[in-house]
């Protein structure tokens, strides 16, 4: 996920404020992995398995959202799955 935010920033507005971004998130986010038992999962449940490790990464360390441009893909996902505009909405709220 960090990946894909890197890479969209990098476009945009250049690999300095790109970093600088993920640095800043990082000041706040934690990174997960995923457990051999969530891999397994993840390939079992979801049609792209990208996105399964991500959704049984976030089951597996508590996440309460996983932001995604991409919801439609994690339909067994355990913790709500948001778009970046619901989840700036659900933050300023």
């Amino acid at each position: 996920m960090l990946t894909n935010t890197f890479y969209v920033g990098r476009s945009t507005a250049g690999s300095g404020p790109a970093g600088d971004f993920i640095e800043s998130a990082l000041s706040f986010l934690d990174v997960a992995s995923v457990s051999h038992a969530g891999a397994v999962r993840a390939v079992r449940r979801y049609e792209d398995f990208e996105d399964g490790v991500i959704g049984e990464a976030a089951a597996e360390h508590g996440s309460d959202v996983i932001c995604t441009r991409n919801v439609e893909d994690f339909g067994p996902a355990r913790p709500q799955v948001l778009t970046p505009r619901e989840l700036l909405s659900l933050l300023t709220s």
